[in-house]
C-alpha cells in the first residue's frame, strides 16, 4: 500500500511518507546548497567569456584615438611627477606613437611657457637613458591623420613634410600642467572621424567625432 492511499484510509502516518509527499508539496522549491551550486557555475561561465568579450575588435580609429589619448595624458601625468617637460612623438611613416623626455637643451629655456615653447619639430640631441619611451603605441596600418595642427602649424601638411624631410611630430607637455596647443583628427578611408584637441592651460585631451 502506498503513503496515498494508507492516508485516505486514515491508517497509521509512515515518517517514510511525510518526507516523500513534503518533497512533493513545493516541487518549484531550490536548496541553498543548489543555489550555491548554481552561483558557482554562473561565475565559472562569466570569468571564461570575460577574455572573449574584452578580445572583441574595436574598429581602428577607435583604437587610434583611445591609444593617442591614453600618451597624451601620460605624457602629461610625467611631466607633473618629475617636474621635467615631456613630450608624445608621432611617427606617421613608422605607425608608432612614444611618450619621452623632451628635449633640456631647449633656446631660450623656455620649458614652462606651455605653448610658447619651441617650435614642434625641434629636436635637441638627448643622453640614451632620455630616449627610452615610457609609453609605446602602434598606429594601425589604415589610420591616418586627416589634420595634425600643432601650435596652429599643420605639421602633416605634404608640403611641410616635402621641405623637411620628416614624418615625425612632437607635442610637448609642462611640468605646470600646460601643454602645446593642438588639433589632431583621426580618420579610416574617409569614415568616422574622431578629433582630438588638447586645452593648453590644463593639458586634457578632448575627444569629439566628426563628419
Amino acid at each position: 500500500m502506498n503513503c496515498a492511499e494508507a492516508q485516505r484510509r486514515g491508517g497509521r502516518w509512515n515518517p517514510g511518507c511525510w518526507n516523500r509527499v513534503a518533497g512533493r508539496s513545493r516541487p518549484g522549491a531550490f536548496t541553498l546548497i543548489e543555489l550555491m551550486v548554481a552561483m558557482a557555475i554562473a561565475s565559472m561561465m562569466l570569468l571564461i567569456a570575460i577574455p572573449s568579450i574584452r578580445g572583441v575588435r574595436k574598429p581602428p580609429q577607435v583604437r587610434a584615438t583611445e591609444d593617442f589619448v591614453k600618451g597624451c595624458r601620460e605624457a602629461r601625468a610625467r611631466a607633473i611627477l618629475t617636474g621635467r617637460p615631456m613630450q608624445l612623438v608621432i611617427d606617421s611613416q613608422a605607425g608608432m606613437m612614444r611618450v619621452e623626455s623632451a628635449p633640456t637643451a631647449i633656446p631660450n629655456e623656455a620649458v614652462t611657457d606651455g605653448p610658447s615653447a619651441p617650435d614642434p619639430g625641434y629636436s635637441a640631441p638627448r643622453r640614451e637613458s632620455e630616449t627610452r619611451p615610457l609609453f609605446s603605441a602602434h598606429l594601425p596600418d589604415e589610420v591616418a591623420f586627416r589634420k595634425l595642427v600643432i601650435n596652429l602649424r599643420n605639421v602633416f601638411d605634404a608640403r611641410e613634410q616635402m621641405d623637411s624631410g620628416t614624418s615625425v611630430a612632437f607635442v610637448r607637455f609642462y611640468p605646470n600642467g600646460t601643454s602645446d596647443d593642438l588639433l589632431a583628427e583621426i580618420m579610416v578611408d574617409q569614415s568616422e572621424v574622431f578629433r582630438v584637441t588638447l586645452d593648453v592651460i590644463v593639458g586634457e585631451p578632448t575627444v569629439i567625432a566628426v563628419p
